[in-house]
């Protein structure tokens, strides 16, 4: 038998999940809601950010995941297309394709 449903006034809404993103220009802060999507949420944020196609195509928006990996969504199937077995064994992700889960925090480096 199921517990019965909480009515929505009683359920805690997710933490948001801090990302440190460190860049040539500085290190950016900025705190999202699970299942985010890595590159738009630093994007929507104005951080300045290297980018092209937001489809895993062209890799420019590959980071090194310094801290947090276990927060992340893992690897899509996309990605080893555009990163070496090398580079993902030292944390790289393309920032398009990962997801933000959490509990965070996550810090990358723009690569």
């Amino acid at each position: 038998m199921r517990p019965p449903a909480m009515p929505c006034s009683e359920v805690e809404p997710l933490a948001n999940i801090n990302i440190t993103v460190k860049t040539r220009r500085g290190d950016y802060t900025l705190a999202v809601p699970p299942r985010s999507n890595l590159l738009r949420s630093i994007l929507g944020a104005g951080i300045p950010y290297r980018w092209s196609c937001t489809q895993a195509t062209c890799g420019k928006c590959q980071c090194q995941v310094l801290e947090g990996v276990e927060s992340l969504q893992r690897p899509t199937v996309n990605e080893p297309a555009r990163l070496s077995q090398t580079l993902v064994d030292m944390g790289f992700r393309l920032a398009c394709q990962a997801k933000v889960l959490g509990p965070g925090p996550i810090v990358i480096k723009q690569g």
